[in-house]
């Protein structure tokens, strides 16, 4: 999976099996560097795109505030999973699979953004007496929102650890298969077109600039390694790094960025903001970085008092040549993601690091969304692989799901008001699920796929559970699902074995045979 270098890697590194595996022993600087720098693309993609619906589209120190957050919260989270969550080798950060509700409960006609000249007034109970404090409505307005989707988050997950606790997730998966999941994915990266529109309209030279140079660095320089240096055992190594295909992301967006603050050095794109080409220009939020705090440090309440809900939705391939799980960039240490959470605590808290996002012109943010979400998208397509596109049955079924995850929310959105049960909870939730593409494509195929004839084959059910079933056989060692320090406890405790959720687990078959 890995081509190891001296720098590196080790024979001792090398772990014997079916295939080769490669694993750091410690956490070196460029691999951690290297996930950090990956991930980080994709994580200030979901505050920047919240920014509008959230009102501050034109407040770059609440902007600045929400990246230092995402990426404070997102190193925590690493830390968690790593250590005493599922413990899988993979960073974690901002889901996109909450986007899309998100901006279904932000446009509800409660949540319209107010006119940026009218002042807010917040009624602050003291221990006196009650007061009114004017202050910036781009502070309370968009605080509100936080908490509206705090909450709504708060709720969904506590689905999620009821299914993980109860092990009905085990049951659920029974019934959901390719046909189901693959418009789900899909309509996650077709949803967000208009975002990626929105942001790439500012100047399509720009945003054509900076997809043109993540393709270059990330496919036709992909197999291009570059030499470098390191010391080892006493001596200066020459290696070859594959650095284009690692650093594809950052590259492009870097080349834009470059090239935008020349073009506004030169004063070649216009001054003026209703002029097309002045969203290119680097100088338009360089206030964000002057007026940002040096020091940010997230805690529980901080937008309001809410419950601060942490969770990073996380999408991998399992049991991949015998090993339990690998993270997007084929590092199997844990140490090494671990490092690098820890390295996005750090700089999370520093005001002025996450401000340095907000000058990113929108051209280069919109170049980088359409590579992004059209992969999101084809991800949902591969799922396609276990499945017979032959039948007809099946083209139905995904056609018909996937159009509909399109239709039904541009139709509600076009005609707003139309739900009325006479209860205003109930109209917004109606409204709300209809508007949400990924969950019209995999309901109906969900229905579908369960309700329409059809033989576990022809649905890729079976290819499916034949290979996981596959690798399951395989002499795989799964001991680093283990918990440290418990495991030992819950191996010996027999009630911990009716816990799906422990690594201890075992099926009501495995305890009857023992």
């Amino acid at each position: 999976q890995i081509d190891p270098s001296p720098s590196l890697f080790s024979s001792s590194d090398l772990v014997s099996g079916s295939k080769l595996h490669v694993f750091l022993i410690y956490p070196p600087f460029v691999p951690c560097l290297q996930h950090y720098i990956l991930a980080f693309g994709g994580i200030i993609a979901v505050p920047l795109i919240l920014a509008e619906p959230l009102c501050i589209q034109d407040n770059n120190g609440a902007k600045s505030q929400l990246i230092s957050t995402i990426f404070f919260v997102s190193g925590l989270c690493t830390l968690l999973q790593t250590a005493v969550g599922t413990r899988l080798p993979i960073l974690q950060g901002g889901t996109f699979s909450f986007i899309t509700p998100t901006l279904a409960i932000l446009a509800l006609p409660k949540w319209q953004c107010p006119s940026p000249k009218a002042p807010a007034m917040l009624s602050v109970l003291t221990a006196n007496d009650t007061r009114l404090l004017e202050v910036e409505e781009s502070d309370e307005v968009w605080m509100s929102r936080i908490r509206e989707i705090q909450g709504a988050i708060l709720v969904s997950s506590l689905l999620q650890i009821f299914l993980g606790l109860s092990g009905l997730v085990g049951f659920v998966l029974k019934y959901i298969g390719p046909l189901a999941i693959a418009p789900t994915i899909n309509l996650i990266g077709l949803s967000l077109f208009i975002e990626a529109g929105k942001k790439c309209g500012g100047h399509w030279g720009i945003a054509a600039l900076t997809v043109c140079l993540i393709l270059l660095f990330s496919q036709y320089l992909s197999k291009v390694n570059v030499p470098m240096i390191a010391y080892k055992e006493k001596k200066w190594k020459v290696f070859q790094y594959p650095l284009f295909k690692l650093f594809s992301a950052l590259f492009g967006m870097c080349g834009s960025w470059l090239v935008c603050f020349l073009l506004t050095v030169f004063d070649v794109l216009p001054s003026k903001s209703d002029q097309y080409g002045f969203a290119a220009r680097t100088d338009i939020s360089m206030d964000a970085v002057t007026n940002s705090p040096w020091i940010n440090v997230p805690y529980p309440g901080k937008e309001g008092q809410s419950i601060i809900h942490i969770m990073g939705d996380f999408l991998c391939v399992i049991l991949i040549n015998c090993l339990p799980c690998f993270s997007t960039c084929n590092v199997g240490s844990r140490l090494v993601l671990q490092t690098t959470g820890i390295l996005m605590i750090f700089l999370g808290i520093f005001g002025k690091f996450g401000a340095v996002f907000i000058t990113i012109p929108d051209p280069v943010i919109g170049g980088m969304f359409l590579v992004m979400f059209g992969m999101i998208a084809a991800v949902g397509i591969s799922n396609l692989q276990y499945v017979d596109l032959n039948s007809s049955r099946n083209l139905l079924i995904l056609g018909f799901s996937t159009f509909s995850g399109l239709v039904l929310p541009s139709w509600f959105h076009s005609n707003p008001g139309i739900i009325d049960t006479g209860l205003k909870e109930l109209d917004q939730v109606i409204v709300v699920l209809f508007t949400t593409h990924m969950f019209i494509g995999g309901f109906f195929g969900f229905i579908l796929d369960n309700t329409i004839p059809g033989t576990d084959k022809e649905r890729g059910i079976k290819n499916w559970q034949d290979k996981v079933q596959e690798e399951m056989n395989s002499s795989c060692d799964l001991s680093c699902y283990d918990i440290p320090f418990c495991h030992s406890v819950f191996k010996r405790l027999k009630c911990f074995q009716y816990l799906p959720f422990l690594p201890s687990y075992k099926s009501t078959k495995e305890r009857v045979s023992k």
